[in-house]
């Protein structure tokens, strides 16, 4: 009886595999708490490019049975925390450094590019023009943000850490700092939605743009990630990524 079972079973297997019918691989992520525009929450309801962007990819992928599915939203430290464990599978939206590349695998294609750039007071003439133009300013940069690695080894800056952008730009709004710095898309938000607008500007002369990607667990199929990547080339040649991403500038 039991060997019949068995080979009822392996009979439907083989029949919905025949009609193209595979289980679902489902990806867990998380959302960043506090990190306008790409994660956020207004009005109740989770905002942001990078969702904007796992909701784009989840309709992509559904063809091939695919999905990333939110499990909450958590500070950067313990969606690291969560991966090392396995708890998540992926993150979107992170930039490249040499301890996470140790640790996990990115998305061969990037997810969309930022440019590292201080933010000032409107009444300030300051200008970037290079390592001398900074030597001696206090500069508020975010907590743990990859994208510091552009000014930290900058001589004589000041370093002042914040837990969040909008903290930093209330700093400098205090004249607690002299300048800001982080990527052109969070500081452009914050100024805007943060009522900063026309108290700070962007100063001159961004760095070189410089790429945030998909971070995987290695656990992750390299069939899956080789999905995922495609889905991106695809919704970058429709003009979705670019169209998600000036929703929020």
């Amino acid at each position: 009886m039991k060997r019949i079972l068995m080979c009822i079973v392996v009979g439907l297997l083989v029949f919905m595999s025949s009609i193209g019918w595979s289980a679902e691989t489902l990806l867990r992520t998380g959302y960043q708490q506090d990190s306008p525009p790409r994660y956020f929450v207004d009005g109740g309801k989770d905002k942001g490019v990078c969702i904007d962007l796992i909701n784009a990819l989840n309709e992509k992928l559904a063809k091939q049975n695919i999905r990333i599915e939110p499990t909450g939203t958590y500070s950067l430290a313990r969606i690291n925390a969560m991966m090392e464990k396995n708890e998540l599978n992926l993150f979107v939206g992170l930039m490249k450094s040499p301890a996470r590349e140790r640790d996990f695998v990115f998305s061969s294609v990037p997810v969309f590019g930022v440019r590292g750039q201080f933010a000032k007071l409107a009444s300030d003439s300051f200008e970037y023009t290079g390592e001398m133009s900074v030597r001696g300013k206090r500069v508020c940069v975010l907590r743990g943000a990859a994208i510091n690695q552009l000014i930290t080894k900058m001589p004589d800056i000041r370093f002042v850490e914040a837990a969040t952008i909008h903290e930093c730009l209330l700093k400098l709004r205090e004249r607690e700092v002299d300048l800001a710095f982080y990527h052109d898309l969070g500081l452009g938000w914050d100024i805007k939605d943060g009522g900063f607008t026309g108290q700070i500007v962007l100063a001159n002369k961004p760095f070189e743009a410089d790429s945030q990607y998909i971070m995987f667990t290695k656990q992750v199929p390299q069939d899956v990630r080789a999905a995922i990547a495609n889905a991106l080339l695809d919704l970058n040649r429709e003009g979705t990524i670019d169209k998600i991403l000036k929703a929020y500038k």
